[in-house]
């Protein structure tokens, strides 16, 4: 939902990596621009029934991600979900691998950059690798 307040103020060079890029509308749900949207338009409702609406839009998203994973080999139909819906009901139908849920740091620190958070620092001649570093604003994060 912070991420809804970023509408409008993303660089034309980090906007694609946030929003929807119009022509693959199945990725628009949870953009800034559609979680703005949505928020927009239930702002006078409680903030426990916005929770439980998109509670079940993240539900049915997950559900249409493993439908669209799906494969039948071998006589039988395989969904590669760890989450089922069934009479209105979420069961989990297994753990995460043997630890906890794995962080893509990649994937974290372009956002972190996006925000404004880090930056990438060119490499150092003598190990020859980029890294990121803190920038003035993500200190006081």
């Amino acid at each position: 939902m912070i991420g809804a307040d970023r509408v409008g103020r993303l660089s034309d060079h980090v906007a694609p990596y946030f929003e929807s890029n119009g022509r693959e509308r199945r990725n628009y749900e949870l953009t800034p621009t559609w979680m703005k949207d949505f928020m927009d338009r239930r702002n006078d409702r409680a903030v426990r029934d916005v929770a439980v609406e998109l509670t079940g839009v993240l539900l049915a998203r997950s559900q249409r991600v493993a439908l669209s994973k799906s494969t039948f080999t071998n006589g039988r139909w395989r969904v590669p979900t760890r989450l089922s819906v069934r009479d209105g009901y979420a069961f989990r139908e297994t753990n995460e691998g043997g630890g906890p849920v794995s962080l893509r740091w990649d994937q974290l620190t372009q956002v972190m950059c996006g925000l404004g958070m880090v930056k990438r620092v060119p490499a150092d001649p003598a190990n020859a690798t980029d890294r990121w570093t803190l920038v003035q604003s993500g200190h006081g994060l």
